[in-house]
């Protein structure tokens, strides 16, 4: 089966398109998210957690736990942290 010219060319299109939106998909970004708890598994609301980029050895982000003990850290930069 000979593959004229022009089907040649949809083909490759048809292949950047697919490379292309799996390539805009990947993000730069990122969540922590936890739960503070005590040496007895108590949660601790209302605790202050820095989010500390260990590459960098800065601190990015404070946040504080919530009544539950939970803390999330929303839009960080790839990192190790």
């Amino acid at each position: 089966m000979r593959i004229n010219l022009l089907q040649k060319i949809c083909l490759s299109l048809i292949v950047l398109l697919g490379c292309a939106t799996l390539a805009s998909a990947q993000q730069i970004t990122g969540d922590i998210r936890g739960t503070v708890k005590d040496p007895s598994g108590a949660v601790i609301p209302g605790a202050t957690v820095e989010i500390t980029n260990t590459d960098q050895n800065a601190v990015l982000r404070t946040v504080k736990t919530d009544k539950d003990g939970s803390y999330v850290g929303t839009y960080l930069p790839a990192g190790n942290y």
